[in-house]
């Protein structure tokens, strides 16, 4: 009997830890498949849907509060640009920008540049002349993981992102 039971007891004890395994297992598995999410953007209409759905919440939305991945993604669908608003908190524009400001915003296009692979130029730099603003090529994501650490870097939003609302207009446009 006792035999019996202790084969019964060892046999339990193999199908939770089997099951533990497995569960463990699946674990990893979702993890590695968010990573691997991580290296594609979102779609137009994931980005969308998770616009509407703040909003539908009451939420106001912010491109400050999403992911490194949520903006970068919006940057691709924006035709690759990047507004990047620098200086100090109370900086927002500068009829004269003063050494220092030009010395911030030269170190954010160092950024760029390091991560982004290029040399700066029309092609892939708009500096506003009053605004302390620049708009930036981007197609790496770790050039927004960068910057979002960078000191005196006051926002980042995808500029060329027009996509939301689109579907909306289309609907309304298409019963004329």
């Amino acid at each position: 009997m006792k035999t019996i039971f202790s084969k019964l007891l060892l046999l339990v004890a193999v199908c939770i830890v089997s099951s533990c395994a497995e569960e463990t297992t699946n674990d990893f598995k979702e993890i590695e498949q968010q990573t691997i999410d991580q290296s594609q953007p979102l779609t137009i209409a994931e980005i969308n849907a998770e616009i509407e759905s703040q909003l539908n919440r009451g939420q106001e939305f912010d491109w400050e509060n999403e992911s490194d991945h949520f903006l970068w993604s919006a940057v691709i669908h924006g035709n690759n640009i990047l507004t990047v608003g620098y200086g100090s908190e109370n900086e927002s524009y500068s009829e004269n920008r003063s050494a220092a400001l030009e010395t911030k915003k030269d170190n954010i296009l160092k950024i760029v540049e390091t991560h982004e692979n290029y040399i700066r130029g029309k092609e892939t730099v708009v500096e506003h002349e009053i605004i302390n603003v620049i708009d930036v090529r981007v197609e790496n994501i770790k050039t927004i993981e960068t910057l979002r650490k960078a000191k005196n870097v006051r926002y980042l939003e995808p500029n060329g992102y027009n996509h939301y609302g689109t579907d909306n207009v289309m609907r309304s446009d298409s019963r004329l």
